[in-house]
């Protein structure tokens, strides 16, 4: 959960969701969506300034307004279509899970975190589980972000005495979780493999893109003209400008990337990563301990051959001698 990466979904019993199937029939529309799919472009029309959730709330209006009578219309439809998915549904068969693998899914961790706890939800969370449904019935055609955005609105308006419930939903669970963070054990990162590669400090300088060199060249101007942008408002603001800029303006970049390029390859040629060194120097310590040791050897062996003359001459001395005496 901590990692920032995207979040895999998980379903209750922690295990991953199944990929949706794109052929897999579509739901039957309540009475209400086929009512807005209706009444939209007209709510439109008379609101062109209107915001995706200020025109659900109109829409949301005027359903309430209309009569059972019209109401009734609207039912048919949703009937209609409930009995349009039954059948399909019939003829349906559903992807085995071998099948549904995606590339995702044949990624297996070498070490499974499923076990550990999950984090503790928010106050907002625990509103938006309840308030998504509903807006999501109420405006079918909503993208996630859209309906995301109207579940915030709507989190925005809600009163203090109402947010409490959500509140102490969001404390209980926090509980939950620093309980089960107290039985909880981490597997063993002591594989070389989980572990994250250390980054050299001295490694080469990756390459800068032409569009990198432009942008390191404007950013102050463009701070300067928009002292209160933030850092994303000046990307922005950065990116059109370099669409806006000439062909023969943008080589001039091109020019310093390519020439930084070689630059790279040029330093990465001497370069020597931190964990071959080692190696390396491992190999030659163990090969000056071999060299050490056969010369160690050799001298041994010498001093036993110099000693061994020694101790002959001294014996040949010795017989001479006696012979002389006698």
């Amino acid at each position: 959960m901590g990692t920032k990466g995207k979040r895999r979904r998980t379903g209750q019993n922690g295990s991953k969701r199944k990929k949706k199937d794109p052929n897999a029939p579509k739901k039957g529309n309540s009475s209400y969506a086929f009512f807005v799919k209706g009444m939209r472009p007209k709510i439109k029309e008379q609101n062109p300034e209107a915001s995706f959730g200020e025109l659900s709330n109109l829409m949301g209006q005027a359903w309430k307004k209309i009569t059972d009578e019209d109401k009734e219309k609207y039912a048919k439809m949703a009937e209609v279509d409930a009995a349009r998915y039954t059948r399909e549904m019939a003829d349906y068969s559903a992807p085995s899970d071998d099948d549904d693998s995606s590339v995702e899914d044949n990624r297996k961790r070498k070490k499974s975190k499923t076990n550990k706890p999950k984090r503790g939800q928010s106050s907002y969370m625990f509103f938006a589980k309840d308030a998504r449904a509903k807006i999501k019935e109420e405006n079918p055609d909503a993208s996630f972000g859209e309906t995301g955005k109207m579940v915030g609105q709507a989190w925005q308006k809600l009163s203090d005495g109402d947010k409490k419930q959500y509140a102490d939903m969001a404390l209980v669970d926090k509980e939950r979780y620093k309980r089960e963070m107290a039985d909880y054990s981490s597997p063993s990162d002591d594989s070389d493999d989980d572990k994250k590669k250390v980054k050299d400090k001295n490694a080469p300088k990756k390459p800068k893109t032409s569009f990198m060199f432009f942008s390191t060249t404007i950013r102050p101007t463009v701070k300067e003209q928009n002292p209160d942008a933030s850092f994303t408002e000046l990307a922005k603001l950065i990116g059109k400008k370099w669409k806006n800029i000439s062909v023969s303006e943008k080589k001039k970049y091109e020019a310093m990337s390519k020439e930084d390029s070689e630059r790279y390859k040029r330093d990465m040629k001497d370069y020597t990563p931190p964990s071959v060194g080692k190696k390396k120097k491992a190999a030659n310590k163990k090969s000056k301990a071999v060299e050490e040791s056969e010369s160690s050897e050799e001298e041994s062996s010498e001093e036993d051959a110099s000693s061994s003359d020694e101790d002959s001459s001294e014996r040949s001395d010795s017989d001479d001698s006696d012979s002389d005496s006698d």
